[in-house]
């Protein structure tokens, strides 16, 4: 079982392979087992889009917040 971003994919290994090749040789390396999708828990647009808090690159904003917190921050303690 792989378990991407939003959904869990569950696939058979047939063989391993013995060089990268193209979609359709490597499609017959391996058997797809996941269910269908259930109909209505299909994720609309503006989830495909968005991202959970916390993960990927910080924000412009985020950065500028970080930058402000290292240099206010001596490394010591010490006054």
């Amino acid at each position: 079982m792989l378990s991407l971003d939003r959904r869990d994919v569950t696939v058979r290994m047939r063989s391993g392979g013995s060089r990268r090749g193209p979609y359709e040789e490597a499609r017959r390396l391996y058997d797809d087992l996941t269910p269908a999708p259930v109909p209505g828990e299909r994720l609309t647009p503006f989830e495909q889009a968005t991202r959970e808090p916390g993960s990927g690159r910080p924000t412009k904003r985020e950065r500028r917040e970080i930058d402000r917190l290292q240099d206010g921050w001596d490394g010591g303690g010490e006054e």
